[in-house]
């Protein structure tokens, strides 16, 4: 009996030893396999930075929330006529991209705003339609959006002001009538909203290190060889197709650039292709074919 108990307890031992082995081979299996997909998709990745200036991937359709209602899609199409163009799978995209963007930022409304949803849904769409053709679209250089009624009063530069990125503060400021404005014309190259977030954008792709950061940067090297260039520079004022208040500095200069390849694809294009070229490659999405003018 003893022997038998002994034998017995032996067997067991080493159905349970194999049992052990054969799990850690199926991990080692899966860590193997993990890491293999990892350099592959580094490596792809880094194939379309090289040769085609994009992300390997940029979108990731699953696990995709949606809004509770219509209301926020419809909102959406009114300001951001460029959606309806969209496929079915790219408009969850969107919709998805601006409920976390709503999630992940705070809302602050002044001197007796309240902050609706669809305030919220509004404001979050320009963000997400700038960074739509990048991977990532958090736009880390923002914690809160602070929204005014109307003019507002800045500590940070003492005078009155329809909106600003506050980057101490990691804040963008808007004046909600000056907000509102900005998509009733959407062919006067002005626009609020598009105007603070590309600030944002610039400030945070310049800081952050991944595929659409390093197109980004690269785009903004290309862009300030224009805007250092004083016969090129000349050349655009005499033009006379960018805003005067885009030669402030090089930051103004590229938000409102961002301002008339949104709102004036067709033109911008025919005025100087180089420059619309360089900011199409750094946002990666084409207002043209989809805004269809």
């Amino acid at each position: 009996m003893f022997t038998l108990g002994i034998l017995l307890q032996s067997n067991f031992m080493q159905e349970d030893q194999s049992s052990n082995i054969y799990i850690i081979s199926i991990i080692l299996y899966f860590l193997i396999a993990f890491v293999i997909l990892l350099n592959a998709y580094k490596l792809l990745d880094f194939i379309a930075f090289y040769f085609y200036k994009k992300p390997f991937l940029i979108h990731f359709p699953v696990f995709l929330k949606e809004f509770k209602n219509n209301v926020n899609k419809t909102v959406i199409e009114g300001n951001f006529p460029v959606y309806r163009y969209l496929s079915p799978i790219k408009q969850k995209i969107f919709n998805h991209r601006v409920v976390k963007f709503i999630e992940w930022k705070e809302f602050v409304g002044m001197d007796g705003m309240e902050v609706t949803e669809e305030m919220k849904v509004q404001v979050a769409s320009c963000a997400v339609f700038l960074s739509f053709g990048m991977r990532y679209y958090d736009i880390p250089a923002i914690d809160t959006i602070i929204i005014y009624p109307d003019v507002y009063y800045s500590n940070l530069s003492d005078a009155y002001h329809k909106g600003e990125f506050n980057p101490m503060q990691r804040a963008i400021v808007l004046s909600w009538k000056h907000f509102l404005i900005g998509f009733e014309d959407s062919d006067d190259g002005i626009n609020l909203g598009l105007h603070e977030f590309s600030h944002a954008l610039f400030f945070s792709n310049f800081r952050e290190s991944n595929t659409s950061a390093d197109i980004f940067q690269d785009g903004l090297e290309s862009l300030q060889q224009i805007y250092m260039n004083e016969s090129k520079l000349e050349d655009l004022k005499n033009i006379g197709f960018l805003r005067p208040y885009g030669y402030n500095n090089f930051m103004e200069f590229f938000s409102v650039c961002v301002e008339m390849l949104v709102e004036k694809p067709i033109a911008f294009k025919q005025y100087h292709n180089e420059l619309y070229m360089v900011i199409i490659r750094m946002l990666n999405f084409s207002f043209i074919e989809k805004k269809g003018r």
